[in-house]
This record gives C-alpha cells, sequence and structure tokens, in this order.
C-alpha cells in the first residue's frame, strides 16, 4: 500500500540535505573566489559582492568585465560561459583537462586551484 506521509517525509529529507548541501558549496565557493580574487591581485572582498564578483571573474579571465553581458544571449551565454572557465583556468597555468575537471566538479577545482601554488599569468586591467 502506498504510504503518502512516509513519501512526503522523505522527500522533505531530501530537500533540507540538498539545501544544506547548497549553502556550503556556496560559502566555499565565495571563499575560493576570494583567494582568487586575491591571487589575480583583486581585492578578496570583492567576492562577497553579488553581480560584481562575477563582473571581476570575467575581468580576470577575459580582461573586460563587460564580457560578462554576453551571458544574456540565448544558447549563446551558456557556451560562452564554458568558455570562460577555460579562460579562467588558463590564466593560473591550469591546463585543457583541469578545465574539463573544472566544468563538471566547480567546488572541487576551484578548491585546488585556490589552495595551490599556481601564480597568475595574466595582466591586471586595472
Amino acid at each position: 500500500m502506498y504510504d503518502y506521509a512516509s513519501y512526503m517525509s522523505t522527500l522533505n529529507t531530501i530537500r533540507e540535505l540538498q539545501s544544506v548541501v547548497s549553502i556550503i558549496a556556496g560559502v566555499v565557493t565565495i571563499f575560493d573566489w576570494w583567494m582568487l580574487f586575491s591571487k589575480a591581485g583583486r581585492p578578496g572582498w570583492y567576492a562577497l559582492i553579488p553581480g560584481f564578483n562575477v563582473w571581476v571573474y570575467f575581468d580576470i579571465a577575459h580582461g573586460s568585465g563587460f564580457n560578462m553581458f554576453y551571458l544574456f544571449i540565448p544558447i549563446f551565454g551558456g557556451f560562452y560561459m564554458l568558455y570562460t572557465y577555460y579562460k579562467f583556468a588558463q590564466m593560473f597555468g591550469k591546463s585543457t583537462g583541469f578545465c574539463v575537471g573544472n566544468l563538471f566538479l566547480p567546488v572541487v577545482f576551484s578548491t585546488i586551484m585556490a589552495f595551490d601554488s599556481s601564480e597568475y599569468q595574466g595582466r591586471l586591467s586595472w
């Protein structure tokens, strides 16, 4: 027999777990971006400002924060974000394989990039 209360209890537990994991991933990502921005010569606290942190991320990857507006173009924006992940990894001397890992497990690979001995190899644009 189908037990609706048990089903809803299980579903709520899964949702709560998903919320906790998402919050942890968000905090880790902010901390990683703080470290990566610092490595790139920007103030780390820029990672705390919503929207502006994406601007700085694109500035590090492409040399211009204005490139973030490409994300608003349907379909192209998704592909451009993948290219931005690639460019960002390149700016820290990472390989294409590392970039692929960053696409699938960004929290893990950005943490590696933030705490390893890699150095920013791009130029400051401001």
